[in-house]
Parts: structure tokens; sequence; C-alpha cells
């Protein structure tokens, strides 16, 4: 049954990552282990990844609206940023066009960006989301206020489990799979992704999406 077979999904990742995380963990002591018992329902964003750059996964096309879609995705985690008291500015250019996309898997992009941002955002800062057109793409950015990336890392932070050195912490992090996800979605749209960073004031990942399918 299907839910049988997600079980041992489920099962198998998280045997696999756990061989993976002690593996990282013997390479680099001070790294925070990825690696939890998997719920069935997270196996999704994982498999999603491998069968992206296998290519064996398709998009569902629609007609996707700009506006919608930042907003969707702010108030999927806005129990997150409250928590940590953090300002929510949404700023699209006034008027955007509906362009063509997969709603389910640039949402889960937006959200994963989202909720990195609170994630290393202190309480009391500010995320802000926007959207504008340049040419015949669609930009999306997620600006936080938080401790910023090390240059040295910038280069390997949509690695699968690359890892980031904290600054304030004075510890590594993996990255997971969370951005990994975000790189192939991105791509498998025809767009591209990107980070700028600066330590101690904060950080913007960037993304742009074609506003019509891409032809093959």
């Amino acid at each position: 049954t299907a839910h049988a077979t997600t079980r041992l999904s489920a099962n198998w990742v998280s045997r696999y990552l756990k061989v993976q995380s002690n593996h990282w963990q013997a390479l680099y002591p001070q790294t925070v282990p990825f690696w939890q018992p998997i719920r069935p329902r997270s196996v999704g964003s994982i498999l999603a990844c491998w069968q992206m750059e296998s290519g064996s996964m398709s998009l569902d096309y629609s007609k996707v609206g700009a506006t919608q879609l930042l907003e969707h995705a702010a108030k999927q985690v806005a129990s997150l940023s409250a928590d940590k008291n953090l300002a929510v500015v949404v700023e699209t250019e006034p008027d955007l066009p509906a362009f063509d996309g997969d709603d389910d898997k640039l949402r889960r992009v937006l959200v994963n960006l989202i909720g990195n941002a609170i994630k290393f955002t202190p309480s009391g800062g500010t995320l802000t989301l926007k959207a504008h057109t340049e040419y015949n793409d669609l930009v999306f950015s997620v600006t936080d206020t938080g401790e910023g990336i090390p240059a040295e890392s910038i280069g390997k932070i949509f690695e699968k489990f690359g890892q980031v050195e904290s600054r304030k912490g004075g510890r590594t992090m993996s990255t997971g799979l969370g951005l990994t996800f975000c790189k192939l979605a991105v791509l498998a749209h025809g767009g591209h992704i990107d980070v700028t960073s600066i330590p101690g004031v904060g950080s913007t990942f960037s993304f742009t999406i074609p506003l019509t399918k891409p032809t093959v």
C-alpha cells in the first residue's frame, strides 16, 4: 500500500542520512548532527531532490500569482516568525502578471527560504519578501537581518548538507537538503538562484522564474 511504501522509504532514508551524518561527524567533530529519525511526511522533500537530480520528476504547471505565492508562503510559517517577534514585510511590484510555474514546488522553495531566514534572524528582526519583474523573468527575494553567511561558505550553501560556520555560535552547521531542493526546483523551472550576504548585517536569497514555461 501507499502507506507501507512511505514507511519503508522513511526507514531507508533515515538509515542513509544516519550513515552520512556519522561520516560528517567523523570528519568535522564540531558539526551539528543533521540526522534524526524521519517522519513519513518528511520523506517527500528528500525524495524530491533525488527525483529532480535524476530528471524523473515533472512539474505541474499552472498560472501562478506572484503576490499570492509570497503571501501564502509567509502565512505557512507565520507562527514561527511570531514566536521570534519578527516583522515580515511583503513588497511586490504593482500589477504583477501571472506566470507559468508549479505552485506547490515554488511555495515550498519560498517556505524553505523564509524558514531559514527566521531560524538565523534574532528576535525583533525583520524579514523582507519581494517580487518584481525583470525583462522576461519574475524575481523573488527573501532578505533577513540575521548574522549573515561567511564569504567562504557562500559557494557551498546550496550543496547537500553543506557546512556553514556560525561565527556567533562558534560551531559548524549543516544546511541539510532544504537549500538543495530550492536550487533544483528553481533550475527545473529554467531559472537561477543566488545569495548575497554581509556578516553581521544579513542575507538575501533571490531567484528568478521565467514568465512563460520554457520550451524544450
